[in-house]
């Protein structure tokens, strides 16, 4: 006769039946996935933009199709990288949600250094760096070691590639995107952050660093707010993806920018502490409107405008399938949809086609090919 589980306190209430056929209906929508096929892939991606994964299980399921990738393969035995004493003392650093000294930190702290001496000793061509480690952490504790080593080969040879380089260079490149951005979607608050010497002939907006370095990971202490992220940028899969992120939060945070001193150190500072502020009641509305983003100034155009298309900011990836990149048409809908913040006399004429023909709002349909799946009706994503 089996043993009737320990109550341990509390009330625990079952799981609806509308939970768990939600549930079920995201396990059959991950096996379905694993055919690649392009509408499957296209459902899952809405999924992940629109509410993310119900529970662990079905993230670390649902990441692995996200990332193409099959049965993990047979784990040897991996030398130490080239990176392992830098690795070793950030290690030691991390995993600070378990308390100091025990042996369930040593564990984790293990499992961490593993999985990242494994990924970058067999990609020589790959180079650590500082917040990759927060990285690796959310897919551990997420997806367990071996699957998430599995997950960070494939981010660290796509993803996050412009980052695993022998400076920060390429990483520049991707922080370039930023204030062009949030110039076309509020240009009052990225005027400001230019009165402030943060772009426009000053600094970059490195504030943002971290951010696009490790998807938030390193900013945000709650682990299913930062899974919710990386849920967003799996499904959007550009380099790009977190710039995006970055704008969604400045722009919902504008409010609280506007009431900072406009100089430097001051903006810098309030803009660098915004993903602390990040709620679990929140994050599906930023991935949302990070989506929207996407779709409004695709990857492609913003590259164009930036002139910084080629290199590490390739796309699609090597493992999709071959296909243009996020290229389509959008479909024109009301402008007046998107939330506008236009500064006194500023004439938006130039950008007449990002936002009325190519406007994007809740319940929009877009039509574009991304990476080889096909992206069409991206409402179904946003509602």
């Amino acid at each position: 006769m089996p043993r009737r589980r320990k109550h341990t306190g509390g009330s625990r209430r079952p799981a609806s039946s509308d939970r768990v056929a939600a549930v079920r209906a995201v396990v059959t929508l991950i096996d379905a996935a694993a055919s690649e096929a392009a509408g499957d892939v296209l459902a899952l991606r809405r999924l992940a933009l629109r509410s993310g994964f119900p529970n662990q299980a079905t993230r670390a399921a649902g990441w692995k199709r996200l990332l193409g990738l099959g049965k993990r393969p047979r784990r040897a035995k991996a030398p130490a990288c080239r990176d392992a004493s830098q690795i070793e003392l950030d290690v030691n650093r991390s995993m600070q949600y378990l308390r100091e000294g025990t042996a369930a930190q040593a564990r984790a702290r293990a499992a961490l250094s593993r999985m990242m001496n494994a990924t970058l000793s067999t990609r020589e061509q790959l180079h650590y760096y500082q917040g990759y480690h927060d990285v690796a952490s959310v897919l551990l504790r997420a997806a367990g070691e071996e699957a998430g080593a599995h997950m960070l080969g494939r981010v660290s040879e796509s993803h996050l590639q412009f980052a695993l380089t022998v400076d920060l260079t390429e990483t520049m490149r991707v922080l370039d995107h930023l204030l062009p951005l949030l110039q076309l979607i509020d240009a009052p608050l990225c005027d400001r952050f230019a009165a402030a010497d943060i772009g426009e002939g000053g600094s970059q907006p490195v504030f943002a660093l971290s951010w696009v370095l490790t998807w938030f990971a390193h900013d945000i202490s709650e682990l299913p707010v930062v899974c919710r992220i990386f849920d967003a940028m799996l499904a959007l899969a550009h380099p790009l993806a977190p710039v995006y992120m970055a704008v969604a939060l400045l722009e919902a945070r504008r409010t609280e920018m506007f009431a900072v001193e406009v100089e430097f150190p001051s903006m810098h500072s309030a803009a660098s502490k915004l993903p602390a502020s990040v709620a679990a009641d929140e994050v599906d509305a930023l991935c949302i409107r990070c989506a929207e983003l996407a779709a409004l100034h695709p990857p492609s155009t913003l590259m164009r405008r930036v002139g910084a298309a080629g290199g590490r900011l390739d796309c699609p990836f090597d493992w999709m399938a071959s296909a243009p990149g996020w290229e389509g048409a959008l479909v024109p809908v009301d402008a007046s949809q998107q939330p506008q913040h236009p500064p006194p006399g500023f004439d938006f004429s130039q950008f007449a086609r990002s936002r009325t023909a190519l406007a994007f709002s809740v319940g929009a349909s877009l039509a574009a090919t991304y990476g080889g799946y096909l992206l069409a009706d991206l409402s179904g994503a946003l509602v």
